[in-house]
């Protein structure tokens, strides 16, 4: 190695010391310390990609077990408007009082408009896009890039 001089930006003229030299172990000491903490980054960020991934899972599970239950109700309920307002009309044919038929319609209205309320909210539900948190990790340039796919 060349000693510093006035030249080489030393002040006054003087030598600058020279490096000491490294043994090759503490060398290769620092550089496995430098991997094994690369390692540990790296599998950190990997542990946190999968808990993120486990907790989509969960709220996925969740919302389809949610619409799956919402779809059942209002199976169930639209079988009991169809029955009713079947039954209002038998009630009007058959009987010349109205009331019956009448209260037995509304019922099936009231019904219809829980139906269409519930199939809103699935809508709402599953207008959600899944993962949508693990997607913005996994890929942040999506979103700088012009939005999410």
């Amino acid at each position: 190695m060349r000693p510093a001089t006035a030249e080489f930006g030393a002040p006054d003229g003087a030598t600058a010391p020279a490096a000491p030299d490294v043994p090759a172990a503490e060398s290769a000491a620092a550089v496995s310390g430098l991997v094994q903490s690369l390692l540990r980054g790296v599998w950190t960020l990997v542990q946190d990609h999968a808990l993120l991934t486990v907790l989509e899972v969960q709220r996925a599970t969740r919302t389809v077990t949610i619409m799956l239950f919402s779809g059942v109700v209002v199976a169930v309920l639209l079988v009991t408007a169809w029955l009713a307002l079947v039954a209002s009309v038998l009630f009007w044919v058959v009987d010349g009082d109205q009331a019956w038929g009448f209260a037995l319609l509304l019922v099936g209205l009231i019904h219809v408009a829980l139906s269409a309320a519930i199939i809103w909210w699935i809508r709402r539900l599953a207008s959600n896009q899944m993962f949508s948190a693990l997607l913005r990790q996994v890929r942040p340039d999506r979103k700088a890039a012009g939005g999410e796919a």
